[in-house]
């Protein structure tokens, strides 16, 4: 069992977007995905917890960009256990370039559910006694509350699908970025390019909602931010709170 999980990708050209660059749905996929295989090498994937009727659910994510690769570059994707307490785990990740440079820095805050109850529980003892190494972290984390918008400046609407659903049959977290950002339009990307987001995920969406969107853009001097809520329409209930902030290129 590594303390320390990489894994490689080639940009693929369907994983970028209109500039050519690794799209920020994609990058998360990426994290995802590696997160994944971390948990397996460590016996405390989803279907070993599934053994208790447990699972994984992702409660917070947060990212620094420095910069996105292109398609046909290899990126190396890095991710480690970097706190473990009674309730919560937190999980960072580092992105790279071939050469070495740092990409883009993450850190993300884990839940462990009854599957059946869908409530929080104690971490178990299998993820307690997982070693964290002694390396610094990614990004230090931010545990204030992330602001709704004002307003309903930027509106969206979008049925879920099977698709959209994961394995603990509810929609996958990067479900939930991808309508945020499909609230905005296409000509707010140009000339934007993404430098720090925070995602606070606040419920589950099932099949058969529909989701609401809201977004509101804030012009600063040499930066823009966004800030999206996501809902359920069945629930009436947010279901995420997310903030974006971008820079000129």
């Amino acid at each position: 069992m590594a303390d320390t999980w990489t894994q490689r990708f080639e940009v693929r050209s369907f994983e970028t977007d209109r500039a050519g660059r690794l799209s920020i749905v994609a990058l998360c996929e990426y994290l995802q995905e590696v997160a994944t295989g971390h948990a397996l090498d460590l016996g405390i994937s989803i279907p070993e917890l599934g053994r208790d009727n447990l699972t994984w659910v992702l409660g917070k994510l947060q990212l620094e960009v420095e910069e996105l690769p292109r398609a046909g570059e290899v990126v190396r994707v890095t991710t480690w256990p970097s706190r473990l307490r009674s309730h919560f785990v937190m999980r960072d990740f580092l992105v790279e370039a071939a050469e070495g440079a740092v990409l883009t820095r993450a850190t993300s805050v884990w839940f462990v559910i009854d599957v059946e109850r869908r409530k929080a529980v104690r971490i178990p003892r299998q993820v307690l006694a997982v070693r964290v190494p002694e390396r610094e972290r990614a990004v230090k984390e931010s545990w204030a509350k992330l602001p709704p918008p004002a307003g309903r400046e930027k509106v969206g609407r979008f049925e879920i699908g099977r698709d959209d659903l994961d394995i603990n049959d509810h929609v996958n977290h990067v479900k939930y970025l991808r309508w945020a950002l499909d609230t905005l339009d296409l000509e707010f990307f140009a000339g934007r390019g993404l430098t720090r987001l925070d995602i606070d995920f606040l419920a589950e969406l099932t099949y058969g909602d529909s989701v609401l969107t809201e977004a509101q853009v804030l012009e600063e001097d040499e930066s823009t931010t966004v800030l999206f809520t996501v809902r359920s329409e069945r629930a009436a209930a947010e279901a995420a709170r997310i903030r974006s902030r971008w820079r000129p290129l």
